[in-house]
């Protein structure tokens, strides 16, 4: 039976999930949570052939999830009896499609092999099962994995947008999107479209409406919990030692936020946005030093 395009097995492994038959269930695929450095998944598949059910419940085979990431050289089987995986995958170890294969595979050596699904071709056969060769093909998933840039140039790709608004004289920031939206009166929109994109204008950039923003983000977290910007931010400040060092106030063991999802101690909102971009105020006095002694040359 083939299963794709590189694999042939000449014994009957069956094809249970993908069949017209409407009482075999299909599984179950879910991102349960997602940050900046990991992604948890639940895949949940069951079969309802009842030979390879009693196989399972003798301990001769076991549900099978074969991880499968080819551009980073990364593959892993993970087995278990209940059919369901609980995976969490450290994202910066990924970067592409990861491919999962469902199965189900023998753990102990399976002596005259038979199973009512069978076609009748097989009916003639002695059919003798090694462990570790699979009895059951049951579909298979696909998600991407891309590697999160933690760089301070990508602040405004992760939390923040900019973006041109025609009826407004002054900048305003609107936190109420699945980002944070810097709007920019025209005549600004155009000067910044000119210069974000070179590398001598970021420490400048960060160090002025950036800071403004991401401090007031900050200190708003609670009222925008359920905002993506939001949940990246806390996730953010959880996983990173010296954004959770700050805003601990020194101790690692205290909550960080309160009950409502706001920062515990809203006093180091603005530590925590210069931390985040990596000391803009230091970055922008280096940055004219930069410009200036080009400029002596």
């Amino acid at each position: 039976m083939q299963l794709n395009q590189n694999i042939i097995l000449p014994y009957p492994c069956l094809n249970l999930n993908i069949s017209d038959d409407i009482d075999i269930p299909p599984f179950d695929f879910e991102v349960t949570h997602r940050n900046l450095a990991k992604t948890t998944f639940r895949v949940k598949v069951k079969t309802v052939n009842t030979d390879i059910i009693d196989l399972i419940g003798n301990g001769a085979a076991n549900y099978c999830l074969e991880l499968d990431c080819r551009k980073a050289f990364y593959r892993e089987a993970f087995l278990n009896n209940t059919g369901i995986f609980d995976i969490t995958l450290i994202n910066n170890r990924f970067n592409g499609k990861l491919i999962g294969t469902l199965s189900i595979v023998a753990v102990k050596d399976i002596s005259n092999y038979k199973n009512s699904a069978f076609d009748d071709f097989y009916n003639s056969f002695t059919i003798n099962i090694s462990a570790g060769e699979s009895l059951a093909y049951l579909g298979s998933i696909e998600m991407n994995m891309q590697e999160k840039s933690m760089e301070v140039r990508n602040i405004t790709d992760d939390f923040i947008v900019v973006v041109k608004d025609e009826s407004i004289k002054y900048s305003r920031f609107d936190l109420g999107g699945t980002k944070i939206v810097l709007k920019l009166p025209t005549n600004l929109y155009d000067k910044y479209e000119s210069i974000q994109h070179s590398i001598d204008s970021e420490p400048f950039l960060h160090a002025s409406f950036l800071l403004n923003v991401l401090t007031t983000a900050l200190q708003s977290l609670g009222e925008y919990k359920d905002n993506n910007w939001a949940e990246s931010l806390r996730n953010r400040i959880e996983i990173e030692d010296e954004l959770r060092a700050i805003a601990s106030c020194g101790n690692n063991e205290d909550d960080i936020f309160d009950e409502d999802g706001n920062l515990a101690n809203p006093n180091v909102a603005l530590d925590l946005a210069q931390a985040i971009l990596n000391n803009p105020y230091e970055r922008m006095f280096d940055g004219y030093e930069n410009l200036k002694n080009q400029g002596d040359e």
